[in-house]
């Protein structure tokens, strides 16, 4: 089972998975679910897949929660600090909140926004380098 809320690496990833399968020269029966979803919704898609794994359980999970270098290298998806780009910081790219419509803020109610978006030498005990 593969989860992840970025539709464009779901769908690549689902592409290798499908292409290994195929490849499967022991007539095995294994099967591959896959899901555009958080990770927090792990035990309905479980669910979804068996009902008797919810109650039974797995026997291990395996979860890559970092970015990957495709979401890095393109400087669109926001997490990119080596080109010019939106501060979008989040997974899935359909997603409506984004770094410049978060209500993020430091801990003296500053938005994120203000700090990162070249305004932040107005902040007090900010010190630019260079």
């Amino acid at each position: 089972m593969g989860m992840d809320m970025d539709a464009s690496i779901h769908d690549q990833a689902r592409a290798r998975i499908e292409k290994l399968l195929a490849m499967d020269s022991r007539d095995s029966k294994l099967e591959a679910y896959t899901h555009v979803i958080n990770f927090k919704y792990i035990k309905s898609v479980l669910g979804g897949v068996d009902e008797n794994l919810l109650d039974i359980g797995v026997n291990d999970i395996l979860m890559d929660l970092g970015i990957s270098s495709m979401q890095v290298d393109d400087s669109t998806r926001g997490f990119s600090v080596q080109g010019d780009g939106p501060l979008d910081m989040h997974m899935n790219p359909q997603s409506t909140l984004n770094g410049s419509t978060s209500n993020l803020a430091d801990s003296s109610g500053r938005p994120y926004t203000t700090l990162f978006s070249g305004q932040s030498a107005a902040v007090p005990g900010f010190h630019p380098s260079g």
